[in-house]
């Protein structure tokens, strides 16, 4: 039996990685130009929990029987990437955008990886512009059942 509290819509799933992503940037930005943002752990744990919920609102909007609730970022990330080549929707340029690959990538196979060690990783603080965008887009597409 399914339990109605576990339940969750695209929009759901959007509205928190949207804010996920909203929480990192300030973060990040409250780090201002001491050079602490790249090894900010809850910075790092926002955004890349925040990609992962993004991810998620898109496959299950578009194809509900590819939706998996894990970790794996990269297989999210082909996922979806799928699902945008499949259903021709015009977005898949933006999933291969050089700032969410190279994190997508960083990460995998765990997305949790976020809060252990990794001194290799650097982000691209363009990353933040890219998924404001793809938010939009993502918006464009999955609104609140009214």
């Amino acid at each position: 039996m399914k339990n109605k509290f576990y339940d969750f819509e695209p929009v759901d799933f959007l509205g928190n990685g949207k804010h996920c992503i909203s929480v990192a940037k300030q973060l990040k930005d409250g780090c201002g130009e001491t050079g602490k943002a790249e090894a900010n752990y809850p910075m790092r744990v926002l955004l890349i929990h925040g990609i992962e919920l993004l991810l998620k609102s898109l496959i299950l909007h578009f194809d509900s029987s590819k939706f998996s609730k894990e970790h794996d970022i990269k297989k999210l990330y082909d996922t979806a990437k799928d699902i945008v080549i499949q259903k021709e929707l015009g977005i898949q340029d933006f999933l291969s955008e050089d700032e969410i690959k190279k994190i997508v990538d960083d990460y995998y196979p765990d997305s949790m990886k976020a809060r252990y060690y990794n001194k290799t990783s650097r982000f691209d603080f363009s990353i933040f512009y890219s998924l404001e965008n793809f938010v939009k887009i993502l918006e464009e597409y999955i609104k609140p059942n009214t």
